[in-house]
Parts: structure tokens; sequence; C-alpha cells
């Protein structure tokens, strides 16, 4: 009681005084703790941000390295798909009579076309073709390159050239090296 009584002792106004520093003493503590709840609430909203952006970077980076294989993957087919089907060597036949007709409208006159023994490195096989002609050096080269890019499975293995030839024409020997399927027993 003696805290009653000291308090009833005191003016009204210490006393209003008195309560009010006490209310904004607890409002202010009050004001504190909300703030600094609020401030960690940010900091811990500012980190989350900062966890979806790195999310939302790492996802696009991975999104265009997906969209890079799969145009490498694209590229890739298409050069597979291009390549020559391989025939097999009694094919051969076939093959010497599109080596003919290029040279011939090239210009490119052919005296002997002849295979020679398939060769085989590997899984790699190729029938070796001998091939003996003449013309205008013009010619011959249109007829090579004809060849090359309508069958890139003929390829040039070797070449001699004689330019002594009194009609003015190129007499010419070409090993073409023609890639063929593997024998399966090899």
């Amino acid at each position: 009681m003696k805290l009653l009584d000291a308090i009833s002792k005191l003016p009204t106004k210490s006393i209003h005084a008195f309560c009010a520093g006490g209310l904004v003493v607890m409002v202010s503590g009050a004001t504190w703790i909300v703030y600094q709840t609020i401030e960690q609430g940010a900091s811990l909203s500012s980190l989350t941000q900062v966890e979806h952006a790195q999310s939302i970077l790492k996802l696009s980076e991975q999104t265009e390295s997906s969209i890079d294989l799969h145009t490498q993957i694209e590229k890739f087919q298409h050069r597979v798909d291009s390549l020559p089907t391989l025939e097999p060597a009694s094919a051969y036949n076939k093959r010497s009579a599109i080596i003919a007709s290029i040279a011939e409208d090239s210009g490119v006159r052919i005296d002997a076309l002849q295979p020679e023994t398939q060769q085989s490195e590997g899984r790699v096989s190729w029938l070796p073709i001998s091939c003996d002609g003449a013309g205008q050096i013009d010619a011959i080269m249109k007829w090579m390159n004809s060849l090359e890019q309508g069958w890139p499975d003929t390829v040039v293995q070797s070449i001699s050239i004689d330019s002594g030839l009194s009609d003015g024409l190129i007499r010419v020997r070409i090993v073409f090296r023609w890639y063929v399927l593997a024998d399966a027993s090899g």
C-alpha cells in the first residue's frame, strides 16, 4: 500500500506525465520490435528474391544449352542423313556405268575401266577402280568434280597425266577408291 499512498500524494500532473512517459516507452519499444521484424522479413524477402533471380538465370542458361545441344544434334543428324549409302562391291557394273556416263557427259573419252581387288582396313572396305582415258584438262577437271559432288563414296586415290598426245588431248590414268559395304564374313 505504500506505493499507492505515495502515488496519491503526487500532484495529478506528475502522474499524468509519468503515465505518458511510460506509454511512450511502451509504444517506442513495440515500434522498435515491429520495425526489427519488418526489417528481418525484408532481408529474408530480398534473399529470397536473389535466390529466385539466380534460379531463373540458371534455368535460362540450361535452356540455352539445351537449345544449343538440340541444334547440334539436328546438324549431326543432317550430316548423317546426307552420307551416301554404301553399296556392295558386287554392284561394280552399275558404278562403272556411272563413272563412264559422267566422263562422257564431261567430254572425257574412257579407254579402259577395270576393278582391282577389294581391300579392307578395319571396318572400312573399298574397291580400287583403274581408269584410262583422254580429254582436255577442263573436261577432266569437270568429270572428277562431277563425280566427287554426285558420288562422295568415290574418290581419287591416285592420278597420273601424260600430256604428249598429238591430238592435243591429255592422257590420264586415275585410280578411284570406291567405298563399299564391308563383307559380312570379315
